[in-house]
Order: structure tokens, then sequence, then C-alpha cells
């Protein structure tokens, strides 16, 4: 499958906007915005794509996407007699960073506006207060609105989330800072590659065990879980967008053998990889 880019602006001066649409199916190829979208989908199954993220929608999901991370939707409606629904908060990088400026109570924005991943996928309760935000934004008048909007932002800033990689992590500088940080940014970009824990260490100019501590303490992840996580992600993406064999995929996505990323991938998605791209591209 042939993967396009697209690349979508809000209108001139204006700082965010909502938006509502229903479907009984929507399929998108990659694209990618200047700005940060918050979505809730309701009565969709399917998959998304979030970077090298892919996630299974079996009915409710909400997550953001910040500016340049590209995303592909393939979803259609769970229940026959209702139509997919796909609710957008649009939100500008400029506003952003003022309403994170604006007040020390905003500065916990910045959790959801680091700019350093490729996105998040937020938990939702039964009855979650977010979402009933969401289903009584289209009523609001525009000073109601605005309200609406930093009650929800406030809100999500709280909750359990899961983040999703990119090419660079929360801590991790640019390259040329330390030793560390360029091993970190070695790894995301050559996963595929095998790497040995010996070997990045001494790019790190470390023993293996403190860099192994350092590692953890910089990424919240130990190596190996970093590795499985970039991997699989990859792999997720090649069995959707590409016909290859499955040990094809597993090779390219850099692991050694493929029982062992049936094992892994079986932990993450549930499912055999086989049986993943069975689902997700009919």
């Amino acid at each position: 499958m042939r993967i396009k880019t697209k690349t979508l602006v809000l209108p001139e001066n204006v700082n965010w906007q909502f938006q509502q649409n229903a479907y009984t199916h929507l399929k998108t190829d990659y694209f990618c915005h200047q700005y940060y979208e918050l979505s809730y989908i309701s009565n969709g199954k399917g998959v998304i794509h979030l970077g090298q993220h892919s996630e299974i929608v079996t009915d409710k999901l909400m997550f953001l996407s910040p500016p340049g991370v590209a995303q592909a939707i393939n979803l259609t409606s769970c229940r026959d007699s209702e139509r997919l629904e796909v609710k957008k908060l649009l939100i500008s990088s400029e506003f952003a960073k003022k309403l994170q400026a604006f007040s020390p109570e905003f500065a916990v924005l910045t959790k959801l506006f680091s700019g350093n991943l490729a996105g998040m996928l937020f938990v939702l309760d039964e009855n979650d207060w977010c979402v009933s935000q969401f289903e009584t934004m289209q009523r609001q008048c525009n000073g109601k609105s605005i309200l609406c909007l930093l009650e929800i932002l406030l809100e999500l800033s709280q909750k359990q989330y899961k983040k999703l990689m990119a090419k660079d992590l929360d801590g991790v500088k640019k390259r040329g800072q330390c030793p560390l940080d360029n091993t970190i940014h070695y790894i995301i970009n050559n996963f595929e590659k095998p790497l040995r824990s010996d070997e990045l260490a001494k790019m790190a100019h470390m023993s293996t065990n403190h860099f192994h501590r350092k590692f953890k303490q910089k990424t919240d992840l130990t190596l190996v879980q970093m590795l499985n996580e970039l991997r699989l992600e990859r792999a997720c993406n090649l069995l959707i967008t590409s016909r290859l064999p499955i040990a094809v995929v597993s090779e390219q996505c850099g692991f050694s053998n493929v029982p062992y990323f049936n094992r892994r991938f079986l932990e993450k998605k549930g499912c055999q990889p086989r049986q993943f791209r069975i689902a997700n591209t009919h």
C-alpha cells in the first residue's frame, strides 16, 4: 500500500476549533496536521495509526495527536443502527503555548503539549466526564465553549494515559547534549538492528549495569521494553500496510526469530500477527 501524506491547517486567525462528523465507514490515507488534535471516537471498530503505533478500537477511544505526527484511520460503525461518530478539538501550537503560560494553574498542560510524544491514548471510565463535555461542546456559545475546552484539557492532564513512542522522549535532549541521550536517539532510530546492551553502554560511556539503571531512570522503560515497544509498533504498521510474510515482518522489525515475535505480539495485542492482519485489512 502506498502511504500518502497531506498537511492540513486551521483557518487563518483561528486558535482552536470543534468538529463533529458521523460516518458508516471512515478510511483515510496517512495525513498529518500542523496543530494538536484531541479526538473522541464512539461506536467505532477498526484501527487507528499514530506515528509507528497502531491501536485497535472496539467502541470508544480518546486520543491526542500532536503536530507533525502522521496518522491514519480505518473504522466502521459497531452497531448497524448507529453511525460512527468522531468529535475533534483542533488546537494550534501557538494557542497551546499561550494557555500554558497564561496562569501557574495551567502549567500542568505541559504534560499534554510537551512535543516529545507521538500521541496519548486516554483511559476512559464509564460515563466519563470528559466524554460528556465533548457531547455538549457543540451546543455551547463561544464564551462557554472556551471554558469547556479549558476544563477538558485540565481534566485530561490529570487522567491516566498511555504515551506513545516518538523520535524524542520526555527528558531526552537533542543529539549532542550527552552520551546517554545520544545513545537513546541511536536506539530509537536503529531499533530494527541487533542491538547489544554492552555495546550501547560503551556508546554511553558507562558500565553495562550503570547504563541499564540510567536508561530506566531517563525513559521509564527497560532497554528490552523500549525495543519491544518500538519493534511491535512498527510490526503493526507493516502487517496492515504491506503483504510481507510474517517471517519477513519479524526480521525487518528486529526480532531474532518468528516464535519470539509471535509471543511478544500476543502479549501486546492479544492475538497472533496473522489474526491481527486479517482483522484489520478487510
